[in-house]
């Protein structure tokens, strides 16, 4: 229920962030075409700097804000951090039963059963999500991060319960998901505008 709860308060957030999310993905190729013209300079090339006001330039005119993608990450790390360290510390909360082979929410999955099952549930939550970005490691880094998040549950004291929270997340999430590719389906992209070549 808690879970329910926090994400239904933050499914407003959400909401402002698939939009952005829609606006970065329809200006995609307008931001790939200023890369491209910039890439043969090096990163500490004072043209840079032109290349990141140019991108900037295309954001604020669209309305994006490119961090606005992380606050609901953000947002839900401390409650992640609290909620694990209440599962470790509240009496109450030791050897306290959950379903089936978890018996203790304070402590690890110890089939790692719900670390699996939480990491696929975050894959199909990803794979829901537009694409905003057109680099290759970028999207195979998102690719990769439920695989780390259920590496963690598996090699670190990771309580049970907040994987529970997590896979719960997760499932709501896609749910969420499906409504807003629904309400608000993603339009073709813009194509990049033909320009001089530098």
């Amino acid at each position: 229920m808690l879970t329910v709860v926090i994400n239904m308060l933050l499914f407003r957030l959400r909401i402002s962030t698939y939009k952005t999310t829609v606006k970065m993905q329809r200006v995609a190729p307008e931001v790939k075409a200023i890369q491209e013209k910039y890439k043969k300079y090096k990163i500490n090339d004072p043209r840079k700097a032109e290349m990141n006001q140019e991108v900037m330039a295309i954001y604020q005119r669209e309305g994006i804000n490119p961090v606005g993608g992380c606050l609901p990450m953000l947002l839900q790390t401390p409650i992640w951090i609290g909620l694990n360290r209440a599962l470790g510390s509240a009496i109450e909360m030791r050897h306290a039963p959950w379903f089936g082979w978890i018996t203790d929410l304070s402590s690890k999955d110890p089939y790692y059963i719900l670390p699996v099952v939480m990491a696929g549930a975050m894959y199909l939550s990803t794979k829901m999500t537009p694409v905003t970005s057109t680099d290759p490691q970028q999207q195979m880094m998102m690719k990769f991060m439920p695989i780390s998040f259920a590496a963690m549950f598996m090699f670190f004291p990771i309580s049970s319960g907040l994987a529970v929270y997590i896979l719960t997340s997760s499932v709501i999430g896609v749910g969420q998901q499906w409504y807003l590719n629904r309400a608000h389906p993603v339009t073709v992209p813009v194509k990049a505008p033909r320009g001089k070549k530098s």
